[in-house]
C-alpha cells in the first residue's frame, strides 16, 4: 500500500503529523520530499478548483478555502 504522508524531522526522528494507524515497529520503505513553496501554491490551486468545481449552486473563493486549510484546527 502506498499513501503520502506529512511530518517533520525532530531530533533525528521523523514524527508523523497524524496517527498511522499501522503496527508498532512495522518496517516502512520512506521517500523523502522537502516541499517547496511552489509546491503548496499548486496542491491548494487544485484543490479549490475540485471543490468549486464539485459545488453546484455557488462559486466558491479559492483564498477562504486556503484560508481555512492553513488555519489550524480548532477542535
Amino acid at each position: 500500500m502506498q499513501r503520502t504522508i506529512r511530518a517533520k524531522y525532530r531530533n533525528g526522528h521523523i514524527v508523523p503529523a497524524e496517527p498511522l494507524d499501522m503496527e508498532e515497529g512495522k518496517e516502512l520503505l520512506l521517500t523523502v520530499e522537502e516541499p517547496t513553496h511552489d509546491n503548496e501554491d499548486a496542491e491548494d490551486s487544485a484543490l479549490a478548483r475540485a471543490i468549486a468545481e464539485g459545488l453546484e449552486s455557488a462559486p466558491v473563493d479559492r483564498k477562504e478555502i486556503v484560508g481555512i486549510l492553513q488555519s489550524p484546527d480548532e477542535a
